[in-house]
């Protein structure tokens, strides 16, 4: 194996080893934005269950609006802020508190 043949695999396995780490933090940064989509739906289905039976909010951080639908259903909306910005909207259309 001559030098030239030496410095090209030398400059070939770097480029490949670039592309491998660029592909890795584009999957950990996808990972982490999944986790904090999951915890802002978690979130809001913990709103949403507490709302429904009359008990304050757990998280703090979520809007629950209750709009009316017709006479005997209303539609909740829980509006849950995700970390890294944007929101998740959950909505479910339960009975009409009495």
């Amino acid at each position: 194996m001559t030098l030239f043949e030496s410095v090209l695999a030398a400059v070939i396995l770097a480029v490949a080893s670039v592309a491998c780490l660029g592909a890795t933090q584009g999957a950990l940064r996808l990972q982490s934005r999944s986790v904090a989509w999951q915890e802002a739906v978690a979130g809001a289905e913990a709103a949403l269950a507490s709302e429904h039976v009359g008990a304050p909010d757990p998280s703090g951080s979520a809007v629950v609006r209750r709009q009316r639908w017709n006479d005997e259903l209303d539609v909740l909306v829980v509006e849950m802020p995700v970390s890294g910005g944007g929101s998740y909207q959950l909505s479910r259309l339960v009975e009409r508190l009495r």
